[in-house]
């Protein structure tokens, strides 16, 4: 349903409940208590208000944009749409509908908007808003903030979509979005909390943000559970934020973050970067893999795979432990002059079979034998959550292997990880990982592929690393 601010046609959704009245008026709601047929006048205000600062602050006209409150069904409906656009559309029909039931599934209940590129519009899914703000009084947040940070903070969206346009930078990229969401949703946070300061609400937005952070104790946050990996919301939004406002602090730093829009780094390790401007060498090199990565062929003969960029670095390569993750990105940085990752899935069978092949380029071939037996070890460590519920992991074997040009055309240091995977009792498959380190490259392949497919694939890997060389 598409409408106008002030004519929005939800009969029966509910007013925000529980909101306590603000100090500058009543109790806010989404949709009117007299008319249910249209918005409470206040939130009308708050939306042109909170429009009106952002195309401000950024130059951009955002008149074309719609804004949409939605129920839940009708959110439903506006999540799928964007969902069957996304990497779901790569997919072959029979997998699409049920990819996109459980993608819409699983987000639905935590989704409060979402700013859809391709319709130009803002939609709210009222239910959870309304819960937002319920939530949120008990950090003292006033539910006219809780409402006016949000309402910025999709406005930032579309506006930066205006600066870059969203969908050409979507198309670069494909699936390679952990930086990539990084600063966009950092963006939002950054703008957002700047303009918090014309309509006072600068301690709610901060209390929001920590609300956020503490949102689950279950999780791992970067307050919750010091010493465990990161979760990627948090790395998006609040770390994206920290990186931005390093960067902006910079002299030069409004013209530095208009740059970083409009190319964000491919690797997320750069957002955890002491030095917040953008590596043009370190990003040239992540191009070239991720060239590299496109143009690899996987040696099957049969099967319908579909393939896309993955991310060389996910929210587990972070420790939440601030000095731990400083030290580990400091590694990194120095070690590692560049990374890519891509994605194969053979859709044909009754389960999917992935193959990931991560390509790094290491400062030194010390540094490069080095990033795999860490690899390899990490990957040992964590495989067990890899595993879904219904399928247990056996037999988990590791191995080192030294490459001889001879007989392996390169030289180098090969490690292997294999396990046999059992769903019900019954063995099924294996999962198999393996790092290749030759001279300053390395490349890890990790599949649930029949054995000898896989080491097919590492042999595959390992010419493409000798062409590297070369």
């Amino acid at each position: 349903m598409r409408v106008p601010l002030h004519a929005l046609a939800l009969a029966g959704v509910l007013a925000l409940a529980g909101c306590a009245s603000g100090p500058s008026g009543p109790a806010l709601t989404l949709l009117s208590a007299d008319q249910p047929d249209t918005i409470d006048p206040h939130i009308e205000t708050m939306l042109v208000d909170a429009r009106d600062a952002v195309a401000q602050r950024l130059g951009v006209d955002l008149g074309h944009v719609e804004t949409i409150l939605a129920s839940k069904d009708e959110m439903a409906s506006w999540h799928r749409q964007s969902v069957e656009r996304e990497f779901v559309s790569l997919f072959s029909q029979k997998h699409q509908d049920r990819m996109a039931d459980s993608i819409v599934e699983s987000r639905l209940e935590d989704i409060l908007a979402f700013y859809d590129a391709t319709e130009k519009a803002i939609i709210f899914d009222v239910q959870n808003v309304e819960q937002y703000v319920s939530r949120l009084d008990g950090y003292g947040v006033p539910a006219r903030d809780a409402a006016m940070t949000l309402f910025l903070h999709e406005w930032v969206h579309a506006a930066d979509d205006v600066l870059v346009d969203f969908e050409t930078l979507d198309d670069v990229y494909g699936g390679n979005n952990l930086a990539y969401s990084a600063v966009f949703e950092g963006h939002a946070e950054l703008i957002a909390r700047e303009l918090c300061g014309q309509f006072n609400c600068v301690d709610s937005f901060d209390a929001v943000a920590s609300a956020f952070r503490h949102r689950n104790a279950g999780s791992a946050t970067l307050d919750v559970l010091p010493g465990r990996s990161g979760d990627s919301s948090t790395l998006r939004y609040y770390e994206g934020r920290r990186y931005l406002e390093r960067l902006v602090a910079l002299p030069d730093g409004e013209e530095r973050v208009l740059t970083v829009l409009k190319q964000p780094p491919r690797d997320a390790v750069s957002i955890f970067a002491p030095d917040a401007r953008l590596d043009a060498e370190r990003e040239a090199t992540n191009l070239t893999l991720q060239a590299a990565l496109s143009a690899f062929e996987l040696p099957m003969t049969e099967g319908d795979w579909i393939q896309f960029a993955g991310d060389p670095s996910d929210a587990n390569s972070f420790s939440v432990n601030a000095e731990r993750r400083e030290r580990d990105v400091a590694k990194r940085l120095q070690a590692v002059r560049g990374a890519a990752e891509t994605v194969f899935y053979e859709q044909s069978g009754s389960h999917f079979l992935l193959v990931e092949i991560r390509l790094t380029r290491a400062a030194s071939a010390a540094d490069a034998e080095s990033l795999a037996l860490d690899a390899a070890r990490t990957f040992r460590r964590r495989s067990g959550s890899l595993i879904g519920a219904g399928v247990s992991m056996r037999n988990l074997t590791g191995e080192r292997t030294m490459l001889d040009a001879d007989q392996h055309g390169l030289s180098g240091t090969e490690h292997e990880v294999r396990a046999d995977l059992y769903s019900q009792g019954e063995l099924y498959g294996a999962l198999s990982y393996t790092a290749t380190a030759s001279d300053d490259y390395v490349v890890e392949v990790v599949s649930d592929l029949p054995v000898e497919q896989h080491v097919d694939t590492v042999r595959s890997g390992r010419e493409l690393l000798a062409a590297l060389r070369n």
